[in-house]
């Protein structure tokens, strides 16, 4: 069927769900003379994502990106002898949590904290590991970032309102309270950070300067704002930095990036950052920075799916106010 439908025109992206090594999907692929890209998700992210209930569960999405059907995997409805012929397994409610614990700490939330005039910004970003099983060689792989979600807070906002919109988001599956928060603890932001804090978030805390030297800490972490920045543009300029579609503030974070860009001299490698905060228009950028950095000096993230896949899910159905 599959290669029928491949003659016609159609992509088929299989995707493996359950844990096994790159090595054992190419051989199983092999022998099995599938024509379609095989992806591995072994924190079943796609998986939850389209909401399965087992395997195989096949959908079938237009070039729009557009779910138009799909064919679910049988329930208890067949037997167990003929589940294990056609390769239908389930897992436990405890393994099923674990992979959605595990999918959580792949998005980070970074809040750049402002004062009274300046802005507050929330940005999440994902951690997606694309690994790519070719006909030949070794497996491929990148680290990529989707910015899933972008915004700055209303002017005047006070902080404990700021606090619960951040602790909303984080209730909003695939977040969860496993997600990596990373709060600006600049200036007034100590204060706030300890009341993030009090109100059961874990927050792990940057202090920005305008220095060179980087301290870490369990919990806090003083970082130079070249470097936070410098993450971002490398990050940016290599093409690993992605966007869910309908961010209307993604052309205004690359403009601020741009600005950063532009006080770097190329010759030297001297910048000319000032002190933190030297601009109201940095604030975007500081909050996709540090959501940045964190995750980039994280242990290595899970193996997901290709990024048309990627490109197919539902991208802000957590965020929408």
């Amino acid at each position: 069927m599959v290669q029928a439908n491949v003659l016609k025109g159609l992509t088929v992206l299989a995707v493996d769900a359950w844990g096994e090594s790159a090595s054992l999907v190419q051989q199983w692929q092999s022998s099995h003379h599938l024509p379609a890209t095989l992806l591995i998700d072994p924190a079943m992210r796609v998986f939850q994502q389209y909401s399965g209930q087992g395997t195989p569960t096949t959908f079938f999405i237009d070039d729009g990106y557009r779910v138009t059907g799909h064919r679910a995997a049988v329930r208890a409805a067949v037997g167990k002898g003929r589940r294990k012929a056609m390769g239908f397994r389930w897992m436990s409610q405890e393994r099923a949590d674990e992979r959605a614990r595990a999918a959580a700490r792949e998005y980070f939330v970074g809040v750049d904290l402002g004062q009274a005039r300046d802005y507050t910004a929330i940005a999440i970003v994902q951690r997606v590991t694309q690994s790519v099983v070719p006909d030949v060689g070794e497996v491929q792989t990148t680290i990529n970032y989707h910015l899933r979600h972008l915004e700055r807070v209303e002017l005047g906002t006070r902080y404990p309102a700021i606090i619960a919109r951040v602790l909303d988001l984080l209730a909003r599956p695939p977040l969860s309270e496993e997600s990596p928060l990373v709060v600006d603890r600049t200036g007034v932001g100590a204060a706030v950070v300890d009341m993030f804090t009090a109100a059961g978030a874990d927050p792990q805390a940057i202090t920005i300067h305008g220095g060179d030297s980087m301290v870490r800490e369990r919990r806090h972490h003083r970082v130079p704002k070249r470097d936070l920045v410098g993450t971002l543009i490398a990050i940016h300029q290599s093409g690993r930095l992605h966007t869910a579609a309908g961010l209307t503030l993604f052309p205004t974070l690359v403009n601020e990036l741009v600005n950063f860009q532009l006080k770097v001299n190329i010759a030297t490698g001297h910048d000319s950052y000032e002190a933190w905060r030297e601009s109201v228009h940095d604030d975007l950028v500081l909050a996709v920075a540090m959501a940045c950095w964190f995750a980039e000096n994280e242990p290595q993230g899970i193996t997901l799916a290709d990024p048309a896949l990627v490109a197919a899910m539902p991208a802000r159905t957590w965020i929408d106010k």
